[in-house]
C-alpha cells in the first residue's frame, strides 16, 4: 500500500540498502572499466557484466518508480532533496539507455549508433559513480568530516602560502649566500660562519 511504501522509503535500513548498492554499483563499474582498458582489442564487456548491469539497472528503476508513487510525479519535484532527485533520474535514465543500446548492439542489430556515441555512454556510466555521494545523506559521521574539511580549506591554503612565503625567502637567502661565496667570499664573513 501507499503507507507501507513511505515507511520503506524513510527507513534507516532502505537508506542503508541503497547505499550499499550504490557502492556495489561503483566497484562492478570499477571492474569494468579495468577489464576493458586491459582487453582493449576485444570488443565489449563479457556478457556477465552486462548481466549485472541489467540488474543493478532494474533495482535503480524501481527505486525511482517507489519513489515516485509515494511521492507524486510533482511531489518528486518539489522534496526538499529535489536536485538529488533530478540527479538521480538523470543517472537513472542514462542507464537506462546505456543498457538499452548495449543490449540492441549485442543482439546484431543495425542501429546508427556511431562509436562516439558509445564512448559518451561510457563516460557517463563512469560519471555515474558521483551517486556515491548520497552515502554523505545517509552517514551522518562523512558529512560532518567533508564539512570540516570544507571548512578548514581556507587556512590550509593560507597556511601553504605561509610555508611557500618561508620557503621562497630561505631560498633567496641560501642562493645569495652560495653566490658570495662563490665570488669568492665577498659576503659578510660573520653569515659564513
Amino acid at each position: 500500500s501507499h503507507e507501507t511504501v513511505g515507511v520503506i522509503l524513510r527507513s534507516h535500513t532502505y537508506d542503508y540498502c541503497v547505499c550499499l548498492i550504490l557502492m556495489f554499483n561503483a566497484v562492478t563499474i570499477g571492474m569494468q572499466a579495468d577489464y576493458e582498458a586491459r582487453h582493449v582489442s576485444v570488443e565489449g564487456a563479457p556478457g556477465h557484466f552486462r548481466a549485472v548491469e541489467v540488474v543493478f539497472c532494474a533495482l535503480f528503476v524501481l527505486e525511482i518508480l517507489l519513489r515516485f508513487y509515494y511521492h507524486g510525479i510533482v511531489g518528486f519535484f518539489r522534496l526538499p532533496t529535489w536536485r538529488w532527485n533530478i540527479f538521480d533520474l538523470c543517472m537513472v535514465t542514462l542507464q537506462v539507455v546505456e543498457v538499452l543500446m548495449v543490449a540492441a548492439v549485442g543482439s546484431g542489430e543495425e542501429l546508427p549508433i556511431s562509436a562516439s556515441t558509445m564512448n559518451l555512454l561510457r563516460v557517463l556510466r563512469t560519471f555515474r559513480i558521483v551517486r556515491l555521494l548520497r552515502i554523505l545523506h545517509v552517514v551522518q559521521e562523512l558529512n560532518k568530516i567533508v564539512y570540516l574539511i570544507i571548512g578548514s580549506l581556507w587556512p590550509f591554503v593560507w597556511s601553504f602560502f605561509l610555508l611557500l612565503l618561508m620557503t621562497y625567502t630561505l631560498g633567496v637567502i641560501f642562493t645569495q649566500l652560495v653566490a658570495d661565496v662563490q665570488r669568492g667570499g665577498q659576503g659578510s664573513p660573520d653569515l659564513l660562519r
